[in-house]
Parts: C-alpha cells; structure tokens; sequence
C-alpha cells in the first residue's frame, strides 16, 4: 500500500515488504510490539509499540495506513 514518507516504509510497498518490516518487529520483544490493522479482511496498516519502558509504563507508538483507507477512520 501507498503510505506516507515519514513511515519509514519503502514505496513502493509490497506485501512481502509489510511482511518483512512486521516480522523484524515482533523478532525483538519486549522492547517492541507490532500489530497488524485490518479492514475489510484485508491488511489496511500495522502499528507498533516501540522502546517498551514497562516499568515507568511508556512507550513510542508508530503507525501506518495505506492510502485505500486514509479518511476512513483506520488509525
């Protein structure tokens, strides 16, 4: 999907790609958790949490959608 260039996701992206960035996230708990966003039983985004500090309780949320669901209200 078409994302913004802020995301760090390449363009153009691929699913192999998402695929790719969302397994390289979950390979290093627990300083990160990634989740896919769904809509329409398709693969609208993913989401992560990232520097998990669990003990003060913070962490850095990033995101991204693809274009198909900008303005939908998907993240």
């Amino acid at each position: 999907p078409e994302v913004s260039d802020p995301s760090g996701v390449p363009q153009p992206c691929a699913l192999e790609d998402v695929q790719r960035w969302v397994d390289q996230n979950r390979a290093t708990p627990p300083e990160r958790l990634t989740f896919a966003i769904r809509a329409d039983g398709e693969l609208a985004g993913a989401c992560s949490l990232r520097n998990l500090d669990l003990e003060a309780g913070q962490a850095e949320l990033s995101y991204w959608v693809g274009r198909a669901y900008w303005g939908r209200g998907i993240g």
